[in-house]
């Protein structure tokens, strides 16, 4: 898929790029490594305006934690029992709803539901080394990351839905790369605006692939908890 750079970008050593992946069509992002392709993750919006977000990694296992924030309050019961370490199924997945219902292959969480109003960070994943991936040929939806990862500084990755063609720089990286997504429906109309941001670190790579996303209790946004 080609990128071109987006005008505007003030940092010195941040750049942003724009991809055009269609609605319910997967999109996988690559890092290119060890001389072969990557791929690091893949994000799919669907027909509904969900965001769903996967790892190329070829995990059998998934382990969960939580904690309240400015909170002392016990986590609910399901959540708790999610908790550590479990098998999971190939192709695992997390699926943020328009409505705010977060499914992550296990208990059900909540958050604000998704507004175009202002941007909304889904989710942060700490990407492992990219040697753990499995090498892939590249197909035609696939989008080559234009980044060449050291060893010697690891990767946040961010998920952010965002109100317009614009993209958002964050201000605790010097290096970064923007990915805007308009995604698009087959009549060529623009459903959502997703980004995808690759944040560099000077700290050493993790062994798994970590997702991070807040989610709240079912009652504070108003939902009800099924039996």
């Amino acid at each position: 898929m080609e990128r071109r750079p987006i005008v505007g970008v003030n940092g010195p050593q941040w750049s942003a790029y724009s991809h055009e992946p269609r609605v319910g069509k997967r999109t996988r992002f690559l890092l290119a490594h060890g001389g072969v392709y990557r791929p690091v993750v893949w994000v799919d919006v669907r027909p509904d305006s969900s965001v769903v977000v996967g790892t190329g990694m070829l995990a059998t296992t998934m382990e969960r934690g939580a904690w309240r924030r400015a909170s002392n309050q016990p986590l609910p019961a399901k959540v708790v029992a999610a908790l550590g370490k479990s098998p999971v199924a190939p192709g695992t997945h997390f699926s943020f709803h328009r409505s705010g219902v977060i499914n992550a292959g296990g208990a059900r969480t909540y958050r604000a539901p998704l507004s175009t109003q202002a941007p909304q960070q889904l989710c942060g994943v700490d990407f492992a080394h990219p040697s753990l991936f499995p090498a892939v040929a590249v197909k035609r939806r696939d989008v080559v990351l234009p980044y060449v990862p050291r060893d010697d500084a690891s990767i946040r990755g961010r998920l952010t839905v965002v109100p317009d063609p614009l993209v958002v720089f964050f201000d605790d990286a010097p290096v970064q790369i923007a990915i805007l997504l308009p995604c698009r429906w087959p009549d060529d109309t623009v459903r959502l605006y997703l980004q995808v941001s690759l944040l560099e670190r000077e700290i050493p790579w993790r062994q798994d692939t970590t997702f991070v996303h807040v989610s709240q209790d079912a009652a504070v946004h108003g939902f009800h908890e099924q039996p």
